[in-house]
């Protein structure tokens, strides 16, 4: 039993370390988009079915 739970408390930790290594900062909300970004266009069928 206590093996167990001293197992299950390394598993987090190490599920804790690896998220905490890898965490990448998400973009703000607030960020300016990116003014070098295209829109990609549209092909006729999806025209079509925006137009109803």
């Amino acid at each position: 039993m206590r093996s167990a739970i001293l197992l299950v408390i390394v598993a987090i930790v190490a599920i804790l370390g690896f998220l905490g290594v890898n965490a990448e900062p998400l973009p703000s909300p607030l960020a300016e988009p990116n003014p070098h970004a295209k829109a990609a266009p549209l092909s006729p069928a999806a025209m079509a079915s925006l137009a109803g």
